[in-house]
Protein backbone atom coordinates (compact mmCIF):
# COMPACT_ATOMS: atom_id res chain seq x y z
CA UNK A 1 0.00 0.00 0.00
CA UNK A 2 1.44 3.22 -1.17
CA UNK A 3 2.11 6.36 1.21
CA UNK A 4 -0.25 9.07 0.43
CA UNK A 5 0.72 12.63 0.32
CA UNK A 6 -0.52 14.68 3.55
CA UNK A 7 -2.59 17.04 3.57
CA UNK A 8 -1.40 20.77 2.90
CA UNK A 9 -2.71 21.83 6.59
CA UNK A 10 -0.33 19.57 8.28
CA UNK A 11 2.73 21.33 6.33
CA UNK A 12 1.63 24.56 6.97
CA UNK A 13 1.71 24.06 10.71
CA UNK A 14 4.66 22.89 11.18
CA UNK A 15 6.53 25.81 9.27
CA UNK A 16 4.67 27.75 11.73
CA UNK A 17 5.71 25.99 14.71
CA UNK A 18 9.45 25.73 13.27
CA UNK A 19 9.13 29.76 12.70
CA UNK A 20 8.19 30.30 16.37
CA UNK A 21 10.90 28.29 17.78
CA UNK A 22 13.79 30.05 15.26
CA UNK A 23 12.22 33.30 16.94
CA UNK A 24 12.31 32.25 20.31
CA UNK A 25 16.05 31.24 19.99
CA UNK A 26 17.17 34.41 18.48
CA UNK A 27 15.34 36.48 21.15
CA UNK A 28 17.23 33.90 24.09
CA UNK A 29 20.37 34.59 22.19
CA UNK A 30 19.88 38.50 22.01
CA UNK A 31 18.32 39.01 25.67
CA UNK A 32 21.60 37.07 26.58
CA UNK A 33 24.05 38.62 24.52
CA UNK A 34 23.31 41.90 25.23
CA UNK A 35 23.57 40.58 29.03
CA UNK A 36 26.97 40.10 28.50
CA UNK A 37 27.67 42.74 26.80
CA UNK A 38 25.81 45.30 28.35
CA UNK A 39 27.63 48.06 29.47
CA UNK A 40 26.79 51.30 31.43
CA UNK A 41 29.07 54.43 31.96
CA UNK A 42 29.57 56.23 35.24
CA UNK A 43 31.64 58.61 36.73
CA UNK A 44 34.09 57.55 39.50
CA UNK A 45 35.11 60.33 41.64
CA UNK A 46 38.54 60.94 43.39
CA UNK A 47 40.16 62.74 45.26
CA UNK A 48 40.81 66.47 44.43
CA UNK A 49 37.62 66.09 42.28
CA UNK A 50 39.35 64.37 39.58
CA UNK A 51 36.72 62.39 38.06
CA UNK A 52 37.18 60.02 35.41
CA UNK A 53 34.78 57.19 33.55
CA UNK A 54 34.04 53.88 34.74
CA UNK A 55 33.19 50.69 32.98
CA UNK A 56 30.96 48.32 34.63
CA UNK A 57 29.77 44.98 33.97
CA UNK A 58 26.92 43.61 35.72
CA UNK A 59 27.41 45.87 38.46
CA UNK A 60 31.34 45.26 38.77
CA UNK A 61 34.34 47.16 37.65
CA UNK A 62 36.52 45.30 35.22
CA UNK A 63 39.64 47.76 35.12
CA UNK A 64 39.63 48.90 39.57
CA UNK A 65 39.10 47.00 42.61
CA UNK A 66 37.35 50.59 44.24
CA UNK A 67 33.79 50.96 46.03
CA UNK A 68 30.62 51.40 43.79
CA UNK A 69 28.08 51.32 45.80
CA UNK A 70 27.14 55.09 45.49
CA UNK A 71 27.22 54.38 41.41
CA UNK A 72 24.37 55.00 39.06
CA UNK A 73 24.53 51.09 38.16
CA UNK A 74 21.47 49.40 37.31
CA UNK A 75 22.76 45.76 39.09
CA UNK A 76 24.77 46.63 42.04
CA UNK A 77 25.71 43.49 44.67
CA UNK A 78 25.70 45.75 47.95
CA UNK A 79 24.40 43.04 50.39
CA UNK A 80 26.89 40.63 52.29
CA UNK A 81 28.70 38.66 52.04
CA UNK A 82 30.36 41.04 49.57
CA UNK A 83 32.87 42.94 50.89
CA UNK A 84 34.00 41.42 53.61
CA UNK A 85 37.60 42.04 52.76
CA UNK A 86 37.32 45.69 53.26
CA UNK A 87 37.73 47.82 56.41
CA UNK A 88 34.36 47.55 58.34
CA UNK A 89 33.58 44.39 56.42
CA UNK A 90 30.59 46.13 54.78
CA UNK A 91 29.14 45.28 51.26
CA UNK A 92 31.08 46.94 48.59
CA UNK A 93 28.04 46.58 45.96
CA UNK A 94 30.62 44.24 43.66
CA UNK A 95 29.96 40.25 43.22
CA UNK A 96 33.99 40.10 42.81
CA UNK A 97 34.47 41.09 46.38
CA UNK A 98 36.97 43.86 45.14
CA UNK A 99 38.58 42.18 43.27
CA UNK A 100 39.45 42.15 39.50
CA UNK A 101 39.79 39.87 36.93
CA UNK A 102 43.42 39.24 37.27
CA UNK A 103 43.30 39.16 40.53
CA UNK A 104 41.26 36.20 40.45
CA UNK A 105 43.38 34.39 38.54
CA UNK A 106 46.59 35.17 40.80
CA UNK A 107 44.52 33.92 43.72
CA UNK A 108 44.00 30.99 41.79
CA UNK A 109 47.25 30.37 40.34
CA UNK A 110 48.84 30.99 43.94
CA UNK A 111 46.10 28.03 45.07
CA UNK A 112 47.76 25.54 42.58
CA UNK A 113 51.11 26.69 43.85
CA UNK A 114 50.31 26.38 47.60
CA UNK A 115 48.98 22.93 46.67
CA UNK A 116 51.75 21.53 44.81
CA UNK A 117 53.95 23.23 47.95
CA UNK A 118 51.93 20.98 50.38
CA UNK A 119 52.08 17.78 48.17
CA UNK A 120 56.05 18.00 48.13
CA UNK A 121 56.03 18.72 51.56
CA UNK A 122 53.89 15.47 52.97
CA UNK A 123 55.59 13.48 50.19
CA UNK A 124 59.26 14.77 52.20
CA UNK A 125 57.32 14.05 55.62
CA UNK A 126 55.80 10.62 54.72
CA UNK A 127 59.67 9.71 53.43
CA UNK A 128 61.56 10.93 56.70
CA UNK A 129 58.11 8.91 58.50
CA UNK A 130 58.83 5.47 56.82
CA UNK A 131 62.69 6.22 57.71
CA UNK A 132 61.66 6.49 61.20
CA UNK A 133 59.82 3.27 61.00
CA UNK A 134 62.70 1.63 59.61
CA UNK A 135 64.54 2.69 62.47
CA UNK A 136 62.82 1.87 64.97
CA UNK A 137 62.07 -1.49 63.39
CA UNK A 138 66.21 -2.48 63.88
CA UNK A 139 66.24 -1.17 67.61
CA UNK A 140 63.26 -3.48 68.44
CA UNK A 141 65.37 -6.14 66.49
CA UNK A 142 68.44 -5.30 68.30
CA UNK A 143 67.22 -4.91 71.77
CA UNK A 144 65.48 -8.41 71.04
CA UNK A 145 68.94 -9.44 70.40
CA UNK A 146 70.24 -7.72 73.54
CA UNK A 147 68.01 -8.70 75.91
CA UNK A 148 68.75 -12.57 74.17
CA UNK A 149 72.44 -12.16 75.31
CA UNK A 150 71.83 -10.79 78.47
CA UNK A 151 69.07 -13.94 79.30
CA UNK A 152 72.53 -16.14 78.20
CA UNK A 153 74.82 -14.45 80.36
CA UNK A 154 72.70 -14.14 82.96
CA UNK A 155 72.23 -18.03 82.69
CA UNK A 156 75.78 -18.67 82.81
CA UNK A 157 76.64 -16.62 85.40
CA UNK A 158 74.17 -18.36 87.79
CA UNK A 159 76.38 -21.67 86.42
CA UNK A 160 79.26 -19.95 87.21
CA UNK A 161 78.03 -19.33 90.99
CA UNK A 162 77.01 -22.37 91.84
CA UNK A 163 80.51 -23.88 90.57
CA UNK A 164 81.96 -21.56 92.96
CA UNK A 165 80.41 -22.40 95.72
CA UNK A 166 80.80 -26.25 95.26
CA UNK A 167 84.19 -24.98 94.38
CA UNK A 168 84.51 -23.15 97.99
CA UNK A 169 83.04 -25.99 99.97
CA UNK A 170 85.21 -28.72 98.64
CA UNK A 171 88.27 -26.36 99.42
CA UNK A 172 86.60 -25.67 103.05
CA UNK A 173 86.88 -30.04 103.11
CA UNK A 174 90.63 -30.02 102.20
CA UNK A 175 91.75 -27.19 104.53
CA UNK A 176 89.22 -28.64 108.00
CA UNK A 177 91.57 -32.15 106.44
CA UNK A 178 94.94 -30.66 106.19
CA UNK A 179 94.44 -28.97 109.54
CA UNK A 180 93.52 -32.44 111.43
CA UNK A 181 96.68 -33.91 109.88
CA UNK A 182 98.38 -31.17 111.37
CA UNK A 183 96.84 -31.20 115.25
CA UNK A 184 97.36 -34.89 114.88
CA UNK A 185 101.41 -34.66 114.28
CA UNK A 186 101.59 -31.82 117.41
CA UNK A 187 99.68 -34.55 119.46
CA UNK A 188 102.22 -37.74 118.92
CA UNK A 189 105.28 -34.92 118.82
CA UNK A 190 103.56 -34.01 122.45
CA UNK A 191 103.55 -38.06 123.48
CA UNK A 192 106.63 -38.58 122.13
CA UNK A 193 108.43 -35.86 124.41
CA UNK A 194 106.16 -36.60 127.49
CA UNK A 195 107.31 -40.69 127.32
CA UNK A 196 111.16 -39.70 126.71
CA UNK A 197 110.84 -37.78 130.15
CA UNK A 198 109.00 -40.39 132.05
CA UNK A 199 110.37 -43.75 131.26
CA UNK A 200 113.70 -45.53 131.89
CA UNK A 201 116.00 -46.88 129.86
CA UNK A 202 115.29 -49.69 128.75
CA UNK A 203 111.46 -48.87 128.58
CA UNK A 204 112.23 -45.99 127.11
CA UNK A 205 113.64 -47.68 124.43
CA UNK A 206 110.59 -49.91 123.94
CA UNK A 207 108.34 -46.46 123.91
CA UNK A 208 110.83 -45.13 121.34
CA UNK A 209 110.25 -47.70 118.76
CA UNK A 210 106.20 -47.75 119.33
CA UNK A 211 106.56 -44.14 119.11
CA UNK A 212 108.84 -44.15 115.91
CA UNK A 213 106.22 -46.27 114.08
CA UNK A 214 103.40 -44.12 114.81
CA UNK A 215 105.38 -41.34 113.93
CA UNK A 216 106.46 -43.17 110.68
CA UNK A 217 103.01 -43.65 109.73
CA UNK A 218 101.76 -40.42 110.40
CA UNK A 219 104.64 -38.98 108.08
CA UNK A 220 103.51 -41.31 105.89
CA UNK A 221 99.63 -40.47 105.83
CA UNK A 222 101.02 -36.47 105.87
CA UNK A 223 103.56 -37.49 102.39
CA UNK A 224 100.53 -39.14 100.79
CA UNK A 225 98.62 -36.01 101.96
CA UNK A 226 101.47 -33.74 100.25
CA UNK A 227 101.28 -35.82 96.80
CA UNK A 228 97.94 -35.47 96.53
CA UNK A 229 98.11 -32.06 97.28
CA UNK A 230 101.52 -31.61 95.22
CA UNK A 231 101.13 -30.40 90.91
CA UNK A 232 100.00 -33.18 89.36
CA UNK A 233 102.61 -31.53 86.47
CA UNK A 234 105.61 -30.52 88.05
CA UNK A 235 105.11 -32.78 91.48
CA UNK A 236 107.15 -29.89 93.47
CA UNK A 237 105.24 -27.07 94.50
CA UNK A 238 101.78 -26.82 96.39
CA UNK A 239 98.04 -27.48 94.27
CA UNK A 240 96.21 -24.30 93.84
CA UNK A 241 94.72 -23.90 90.88
CA UNK A 242 91.13 -25.43 90.03
CA UNK A 243 90.41 -26.96 87.02
CA UNK A 244 87.04 -26.45 85.41
CA UNK A 245 84.37 -28.29 84.65
CA UNK A 246 86.14 -31.62 85.92
CA UNK A 247 86.57 -28.89 89.54
CA UNK A 248 90.48 -31.08 90.27
CA UNK A 249 92.84 -29.05 92.27
CA UNK A 250 95.71 -30.15 90.20
CA UNK A 251 97.81 -27.47 89.09
CA UNK A 252 100.28 -25.13 90.29
CA UNK A 253 99.68 -21.15 89.35
CA UNK A 254 103.34 -21.28 87.01
CA UNK A 255 102.51 -24.59 85.36
CA UNK A 256 98.76 -23.79 84.93
CA UNK A 257 99.07 -21.52 82.03
CA UNK A 258 100.94 -24.38 80.05
CA UNK A 259 98.22 -27.05 80.57
CA UNK A 260 95.37 -27.28 78.14
CA UNK A 261 93.57 -30.28 80.07
CA UNK A 262 93.32 -31.42 83.40
CA UNK A 263 96.43 -33.80 83.82
CA UNK A 264 94.05 -35.89 86.39
CA UNK A 265 90.94 -37.11 83.93
CA UNK A 266 92.61 -35.04 80.75
CA UNK A 267 89.36 -33.64 80.20
CA UNK A 268 89.46 -29.82 78.13
CA UNK A 269 90.08 -27.52 80.35
CA UNK A 270 87.39 -24.72 79.85
CA UNK A 271 88.17 -22.67 82.76
CA UNK A 272 90.62 -22.17 85.96
CA UNK A 273 90.14 -21.08 89.66
CA UNK A 274 92.80 -20.04 92.04
CA UNK A 275 91.95 -21.39 95.13
CA UNK A 276 93.77 -20.26 98.39
CA UNK A 277 94.46 -22.78 101.26
CA UNK A 278 94.81 -21.73 104.71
Amino acid sequence: MKNLPRPPFYLKQKQVICRAAMNNLFFFMFVYVDLILSTAQAIVKLPNNVTIPGVFMFGDSIVDTGNNNNLTTLVKSNFLPYGRDFMGGLPTGRFGNGKVPSDLIALGAQLDLQRHELDCILQLQNEKLRQKEEHLAQATKRAIELQDCLRKAEMESETWQRMAKANETMVIDLNNTLEQVRERLVFVSNEAEDAESCCGSCDRGGHRDNDRVAMLQEHRVVEEKGKKLACKNCNTRRSCVLFLPCRHLCSCKSCEPFLGSCPVCESTKEASMEVFLV
